[in-house]
């Protein structure tokens, strides 16, 4: 079970690994938007909100990321989802375990 530390990590690390292959791909995020969310008005807004988030200075925060979000930027940028997410799952469990360790040291 992922506590909000993890849930941080694990949305962080996930965002990161789709960012850096839409890198690699050299892909906007108009083109990513279209591929992955074409039943979605404003799609490149809705890559935005999930990369960067809404707003200016401290409000500005990414959007939360939901599974569905997930697997249709992975399929879209030809990432297998299970690795992705198994990734992101892995980073917030080490990054747990950091904390309670680091708790018990106090």
């Amino acid at each position: 079970m992922l506590n909000e530390t993890g849930m941080t990590v694990f949305e962080n690390t996930v965002r990161r690994t789709l960012e850096e292959r839409r890198a690699q791909l050299n892909m906007t995020e108009q083109a990513l938007g279209v591929l992955a969310f074409p039943h979605v008005a404003d799609s490149r807004r809705k890559v935005q909100s999930i990369r960067k988030g809404q707003g200016s200075g401290q409000n500005r925060k990414p959007q939360q990321l939901r599974g569905t979000d997930i697997l249709n930027m992975c399929e879209a940028l030809g990432l297998p989802w299970k690795e992705v997410i198994g990734k992101g799952l892995e980073e917030a469990k080490a990054a747990q375990e950091a904390a309670r360790r680091a708790s018990l040291e106090k």
